[in-house]
């Protein structure tokens, strides 16, 4: 009886170390989906989930801000120096940013395909690429503070680091979309509001440019440090705005 009973425990003993390995397993596999292989940070298909997350209640008490970047002129950058040194400066520029998050902010990383409704299309033969996006807790002061100080921390003393990995001192800028998110949206409808937003971002003048929308909502702020961080934008970005674009 005791050796029965010995054979049934030792079976039931490998089965649950096979289980908690399949559970090991799928936790590193998902991690894994979900993460960017190239930078480090979160993926698209996170963007996705945090998004589905974030507005599965329909009942948000929170104001939420979808940031889009786009690397100025970097496909320039990566033809010139090819993609293994550019994938490591996009791996440190992320990490450097990602790390200096703040509690309220997410950071996201995912490829964009601005052409994809004109009959025309691309694909991308390696996971790099350089658009970021960031979902900001709080109101569209509190967005555009976040774009400032990607300006002034990241990317204002960027060139010891484009010089160390590239071996040339380079200076690196973006466009920018900022857009108030919307709890009826999906994922597909906020990309798409925040493409229209950079493409508008793109006809500035500046290494930095900015579009956001709504348009009207820095007069809503009565507060200085609200009024202070619209004017630090300005000086900052060249601010282009979205006329009579209907977002309901």
């Amino acid at each position: 009886m005791n050796h029965f009973w010995r054979k049934e425990f030792e079976k039931n003993q490998t089965l649950k170390f096979e289980k908690e390995n399949y559970i090991d397993l799928l936790k590193i596999s998902e991690n894994e989906r979900l993460t960017d292989i190239v930078t480090g940070v979160p993926s698209l298909q996170s963007l996705k989930n945090d998004i589905e997350n974030y507005f599965n209640s329909k009942n948000i008490s929170w104001e939420l801000q979808f940031i889009l970047i786009d690397l100025k002129d970097f496909r320039k950058i990566n033809n010139k120096y090819g993609f293994l040194k550019t994938n490591e400066l996009l791996r440190v520029l992320a990490q450097s940013i990602y790390k200096k998050m703040r509690r309220n902010e997410d950071m996201y990383k995912y490829p964009v395909d601005w052409n994809k409704q004109s009959g025309e299309h691309f694909y991308r033969l390696h996971t790099g690429g350089d658009e970021f996006a960031f979902i900001i807790e709080g109101n569209q002061a509190e967005a555009l503070g976040f774009v400032n100080r990607l300006v002034k921390n990241h990317f204002k003393n960027i060139s010891g680091l484009t010089e160390s990995i590239l071996g040339k001192s380079i200076k690196l800028s973006f466009h920018c979309a900022v857009l108030e998110m919307d709890t009826r949206d999906d994922i597909n409808d906020i990309l798409r509001k925040a493409s229209e937003c950079y493409l508008i971002a793109k006809e500035g003048k500046k290494d930095f440019n900015i579009c956001w929308h709504p348009n009207n909502l820095e007069n809503n702020f009565k507060e200085d440090w609200a009024k202070n961080i619209y004017k630090e934008t300005r000086e900052l970005f060249d601010v282009l705005t979205i006329e009579n674009k209907d977002y309901s």
